[in-house]
């Protein structure tokens, strides 16, 4: 009969609860969740603005001053170049938000100027994924979406309605 230890079994615990915590430690760095800021700084007012100019939003200007107001940001390093983009909700109740999130704008500043990256559904539940596609991580907001080399597109485009898996 094999006969353990208090000692040996309170080693072997701790081995294993190190090694749980040794494995949610990588699979938190492979994901990182946004957090977003109702203040905007001079520099994301004058992204936003120039992102607004080169959507959609371009021709609806009765809605500008309403969406510099209500904006959110966000900022993490998609392109792994070290420079933060930014990520905008637009998070203020029913004319902003449906069934497929909020209205988002994601922009980086290259050359002095903000370029769009992104323009469609979210929310603040946004999370950079580990994977790349041409440069640009993965961002699952809450339906994945994925960088073409130009522009990032959702992967399905019924989400939030398909059942979607990480």
């Amino acid at each position: 009969m094999l006969d353990i230890s208090s000692a040996e079994k309170r080693g072997g615990v701790a081995l294993l609860i190190a090694a749980c915590l040794s494995l949610f430690a990588s699979a938190g760095a492979q994901t990182k969740e946004l957090w977003f800021s109702k203040k905007l700084s001079a520099d994301e007012a004058r992204c936003l603005s120039e992102l607004i100019q080169d959507s959609k939003w371009k021709y609806m200007a009765e809605l500008r001053q309403e969406m510099m107001t209500i904006a959110e940001v966000g900022r993490a390093d998609l392109s792994g170049d070290g420079r933060k983009e930014y990520v905008f909700v637009f998070n203020d109740g029913i004319r902003w938000c449906g069934t497929a999130g909020c209205q988002l704008l994601i922009g980086e500043k290259k050359s002095g100027a903000c370029h769009l990256l992104y323009s469609g559904a979210g929310d603040t539940s946004f999370t950079v994924l580990r994977p790349s596609d041409n440069g640009y991580r993965r961002l699952y907001m809450p339906c994945e979406a994925r960088f073409d080399g130009r522009k990032y597109h959702q992967v399905h485009p019924d989400c939030p309605n398909a059942v979607v898996r990480r």
